[in-house]
């Protein structure tokens, strides 16, 4: 999560936000054809995007459990990547409920 301060001056962390587009394909695309995924997942699978947005993606990709403390891929990472559409929108439903409960309860 990025930092930021709140109206008092108190620090609050913020949700990374990466494009649903860019996440999506991104993850997908690691893991089509049934290609495994790297062992080390870093900003040189990245190189279509900005330096500020793999930062970002790397950020969601910890922040949502993705990616291990030494940049591997976790096991849920592994599995989302070889999901297909109907796949996807259960194990990523099930991941936001599980990250961001209040979020989904709003929507």
């Amino acid at each position: 999560m990025a930092d930021s301060t709140d109206g008092n001056g108190e620090l609050k962390q913020q949700p990374v936000y990466v494009s649903y587009p860019t996440f999506k394909n991104t993850i997908r695309g690691w893991g089509a054809d049934g290609h495994a995924l790297p062992g080390t997942i870093d900003k040189s699978l990245l190189s279509t995007m900005s330096g500020t947005a793999q930062a970002l993606f790397l950020a969601a990709l910890e922040e949502f459990g993705l990616l291990s403390s030494d940049n591997s891929p976790t096991e849920r990472l592994k599995h989302l990547a070889g999901c297909d559409d109907q796949a996807w929108k259960e194990e990523l439903s099930r991941l936001l409920k599980a990250q961001r409960p209040r979020a989904v309860e709003l929507l």
